[in-house]
């Protein structure tokens, strides 16, 4: 299979999922086309609590948004993968947010290689429906997709992502062939007094989408020295649906019963805390922050941090509101994947 049929057909998987998302709903569908699809994405939430249909149907969009030629393109052109031999790649999903292995899924069969996939039990039917997809579109496809049941052997290279803890144990298995193991990560906010109001909503977004559980939501803000809080809550306040959620709520309440039994200092809007203090990870349902009084030596405090930080969304850096909205270039913890694939061909 060449680049070009590669490429085209993930350009089809997109306006295949396109369609899909026209549908009023995307759990029940008339359409036979759609069935295995609707059913993946039902079974889905029906598995996972945080896993809504609007936060399925979020993170199909993120990846129509990806799949359009063009962008695929341009992608990939520096790098040639014609030459290579097929390579084994096993890769190891989160299960954090709905399909988050998709980059990786994507990376490797577009590079012309073979992806041995071990899916989260938290989200296990997604990227098998979408491989279905993809297989009846492009057929030849089906000699590079597998889905590791038991252990994953006869294997070139290792893209694995986790917590520190996995991290210890993806290395301690697979440290002897190439890799890119990514640990925890979490991201932060810059907010200055001068930021406007549209940008203030906006960072909900960053905060709020996927119940703020993935690594590129914001779990810290640095307030300028003087901002108004009240200005914070007043401009998320669209975002209180979240607490309708059974499985945010719960957290929400538990932290914040914890917080008022320790007298710790908080804030709170009814669905979401803000606590004072330094650290950048917080709990479902609680955002930390801080004030800072000299952008430049808060940045060289982040620098200092940065293999913690997956994004930092500020006016300079990634705008505020697009933290869900990946490219194909925002690399998990700046990890170039197809730079590490191509690398592979020379080994």
């Amino acid at each position: 299979m060449e680049q070009k049929q590669r490429i085209s057909a993930f350009v089809q998987l997109g306006e295949k999922l396109s369609q899909f998302l026209q549908k009023p709903t995307i759990f029940d569908v008339e359409d036979n086309d759609f069935k295995p699809l609707a059913n993946a994405c039902l079974r889905s939430s029906q598995k996972n609590g945080w896993f809504t249909e609007d936060e399925i149907r979020r993170a199909i969009q993120g990846i129509v948004f990806l799949l359009e030629s063009e962008k695929l393109e341009s992608w990939i052109k520096s790098y040639d993968f014609s030459s290579t031999a097929t390579k084994t790649i096993a890769t190891i999903f989160a299960g954090n947010i709905p399909a988050v292995g998709f980059h990786d899924w994507l990376s490797v069969l577009i590079s012309g290689n073979k992806v041995l996939a071990k899916l989260s039990s938290q989200d296990e039917y997604l990227i098998p429906a979408f491989s279905e997809i993809l297989i009846e579109i492009e057929p030849r496809f089906s000699d590079f997709i597998e889905f590791a049941k038991t252990k994953m052997e006869n294997i070139d290279a290792f893209i694995g992502t986790g917590s520190n803890n996995s991290a210890r144990y993806f290395k301690y298995y697979f440290g002897k062939y190439p890799h890119i193991i990514r640990k925890n990560r979490t991201s932060v906010a810059i907010v200055k007094n001068d930021i406007s109001k549209k940008d203030l909503s906006e960072m909900g977004k960053d905060l709020f989408y996927y119940y703020g559980l993935g690594c590129r939501n914001v779990t810290k803000i640095y307030f300028e020295k003087g901002f108004q809080l009240n200005r914070f809550f007043a401009a998320i306040i669209d975002f209180g649906y979240v607490i309708d959620n059974n499985k945010y709520g719960n957290n929400y309440i538990y932290n914040k019963t914890l917080f008022l039994m320790n007298s710790e200092k908080i804030l709170d809007n009814n669905f979401v805390i803000l606590r004072p203090g330094p650290e950048l990870n917080s709990q479902v349902g609680v955002i930390n922050y801080e004030f800072f009084e000299n952008e430049d030596n808060l940045r060289s405090e982040l620098k200092s941090q940065e293999t913690q930080i997956q994004a930092i969304i500020s006016t300079k850096d990634i705008g505020f509101g697009k933290a869900q909205t990946p490219y194909l270039t925002d690399y998990a913890d700046g990890i170039n994947t197809l730079n590490f694939l191509a690398n592979l061909a020379h080994h």
